[in-house]
């Protein structure tokens, strides 16, 4: 007994050689959960950055002993807040300025997908496969 009947022994004409429906669907679901492995495989292995050390650097105030008056004022002022202290209109302003339809759009556009793929050799020619040509040589 064969573990993968292709072609199909007991079929004749065009039928034997197109798969059955379990050829096709063991094909596919051994694919998808393949995929979905190597998926889970890329995100365990991604990293998460450290924050850059000017994102989360504080400010040195220089004050007398009294501590009432200040001498300096050395760095960035900043405090750390979280997402639900930031006011909504501060969140919806900076959304508007970056992207008006935030809250609308689908996250992927498959139209705009396929557009920077295609794109994706002139923009970048040492991704394509046939190198650039050398440049000529000047004489000297």
């Amino acid at each position: 007994m064969r573990l993968i009947d292709y072609p199909r022994r007991h079929k004749r004409g065009v039928r034997r050689w197109l798969p059955s429906w379990k050829l096709v669907l063991g094909t596919s679901t051994t694919f998808a959960v393949l995929l979905v492995a190597g998926f889970l495989v890329a995100l365990s292995q991604t990293e998460i950055p450290k924050p850059n050390g000017d994102a989360v650097q504080q400010a040195t105030i220089f004050t007398y002993a009294d501590a009432s008056t200040q001498i300096s004022h050395i760095g960035t002022n900043r405090r750390p807040v979280t997402f639900d202290q930031i006011p909504l209109v501060v969140r919806q302003a900076v959304l508007a300025a970056e992207d008006r339809t935030f809250y609308s759009d689908p996250g992927v556009s498959p139209s705009s997908s396929h557009e920077a793929f295609i794109s994706l050799p002139a923009t970048h020619p040492h991704l394509s496969q046939n190198p650039p040509a050398e440049p000529p040589q000047h004489k000297s």
